[in-house]
């Protein structure tokens, strides 16, 4: 019986089209091999220095949860003061250390404390800081229109006035006839009757709002008055 001899493939010498291919490979990686060889220290500083950002980075906003946390707990246990005077001082002492992503709560919190501690003058205040924070936010909105009322409260129409008219033309259209409305009152307050007319006259235009028994009023009584005066 013939002996079983193992098969054996012989190499054939490379075709000259893959030497030429693999001559092209060589020549273009070695200098980029050399330049890794080369740049090696830089390379190693460059990652060193991305991880390091990335941990640096790491660090600050952990350090920044913890400073908005730690403030969170100090204004609960303001809050929970029942002296609206003593809950005011101690919220206003946070004011210049609060983090940024807290200020706004921070201050319409003091600013209805300090409408209960009867301190008008300070909430009319706080309510303008919150409103020149969010100028075009709901808050700072919100809190423009309160500011409107404090002013009006401590006679400060003509200031009320302004503020009430600039509010009129940012605030959403389904706001919009009330602060209007707001604005007329104010505006005979001031002494602009015939401000206030036309403004009361625009609203009664609305279909909504025709049938408004105090528009209607209002109108006749201020055609009466501004005749009157010719």
């Amino acid at each position: 019986m013939a002996e079983l001899q193992p098969k054996v493939t012989r190499l054939e010498p490379q075709p000259e089209i893959a030497r030429e291919i693999q001559a092209e490979v060589a020549d273009e990686a070695t200098p980029l091999f050399s330049f890794v060889l080369r740049h090696a220290r830089v390379i190693a500083g460059g990652l060193v220095l991305t991880v390091a950002g990335f941990s640096a980075a790491g660090i600050w906003h952990w350090y920044d949860g913890r400073k908005i946390q730690q403030a969170e707990i100090e204004i609960g246990r303001i809050l929970i003061l029942e002296d609206d005077a003593s809950r005011l001082e101690r919220l206003e002492q946070l004011l210049s250390s609060v983090p940024s992503s807290l200020r706004i709560g921070l201050l319409l919190e003091a600013a209805g404390s300090a409408v209960r501690s009867g301190k008008t003058e300070r909430a009319a205040e706080l309510y303008g800081m919150v409103q020149d924070a969010d100028p075009r936010g709901a808050a700072g909105m919100s809190a423009g229109l309160t500011r409107t009322d404090l002013l009006r409260a401590l006679g400060r129409s003509q200031e009320a006035f302004l503020l009430l008219k600039a509010l009129s033309e940012i605030v959403p259209a389904d706001r919009r006839a009330s602060v209007r409305a707001s604005l007329a009152a104010c505006a005979e307050e001031c002494g602009r009757d015939a401000e206030a007319l036309e403004i009361y006259t625009a609203l009664a235009s609305d279909p909504k709002l025709q049938d408004s028994a105090f528009l209607q009023s209002r109108i006749t009584a201020l055609t009466q008055k501004l005749s009157s005066l010719r």
